[in-house]
C-alpha cells in the first residue's frame, strides 16, 4: 500500500510541475498580447470600418470599391458577410444586399448591364457576395449565387417604389421613362 502511496505522491509533483509550466507559459503570452497590441489578430467589421451603409450614391459605391481593395479588409469581410444567415441563396444575397446597397441605388444596376443599366458584375461587392456565400456553403456553386444577385437586383425599382407608397402616402408616386415623380 506503501509502495501505491508513493507512486501517486510522485504522480502528483509531476503534474505540478506541468502544471506551473503551463501556467509560467500562459502569463508569458498575457504579457506578450498586453504590450503588443499591434500583432491581434482581430479583425474590425465592416460595418464598424466602412460607415456609409448601405451604399446610396457612386460616391459612397468607390469609397466600398476603394476599402475592398486591400486584400485584408477584402478577406475579412467575406468572413463576416459568410455569417449573415440565410435559408436559400436568395435569402442570403437578400439579407447582405439589404445590408449593403439602397434599393433606390440597386436599381440602377443589372447583372450584366441590360436595359442600359449599370454592370453590377464587375465590381468588387459582386466579388465579396459571390465569395461570401461559398464561405457559408448556402450555394451549390457560383452560377446559383449569381442568379439569386440577379433576382435580388431585378427587383430593387419595384421594391424601391413600393416603399416611398408606404412613406409618403399622401403623395402619388409614379414611373415616367424610369424617372421617379413626387406628384402633390
Amino acid at each position: 500500500m506503501s509502495d501505491t502511496l508513493a507512486k501517486l505522491i510522485k504522480q502528483q509533483v509531476i503534474t505540478r510541475q506541468i502544471l506551473s509550466e503551463v501556467l509560467d507559459e500562459v502569463q508569458k503570452m498575457k504579457q506578450v498580447s498586453n504590450t503588443n497590441p499591434s500583432t491581434s489578430t482581430e479583425v474590425q467589421s465592416i460595418f464598424a470600418a466602412f460607415q456609409h451603409f448601405p451604399i446610396y450614391s457612386d460616391e459612397t459605391l468607390n469609397l466600398l470599391e476603394d476599402y475592398l481593395s486591400e486584400k485584408g479588409r477584402f478577406k475579412a469581410a467575406i468572413t463576416e458577410m459568410s455569417k449573415m444567415g440565410g435559408a436559400s441563396p436568395y435569402d442570403f444575397m437578400k439579407r447582405c444586399l439589404s445590408s449593403i446597397i439602397t434599393n433606390g441605388f440597386a436599381s440602377q444596376f443589372s447583372w450584366l448591364g441590360a436595359k442600359k443599366k449599370r454592370v453590377f458584375r464587375q465590381l468588387k461587392v459582386a466579388d465579396l457576395l459571390l465569395e461570401a456565400a461559398q464561405l457559408n456553403g448556402v450555394s451549390d456553386n457560383r452560377k446559383t449565387s449569381e442568379e439569386a444577385i440577379k433576382a435580388w437586383l431585378r427587383r430593387a425599382k419595384e421594391r424601391y417604389i413600393s416603399s416611398l407608397k408606404k412613406t409618403l402616402p399622401e403623395a402619388s408616386v409614379r414611373r415616367d421613362a424610369n424617372i421617379l415623380m413626387f406628384l402633390p
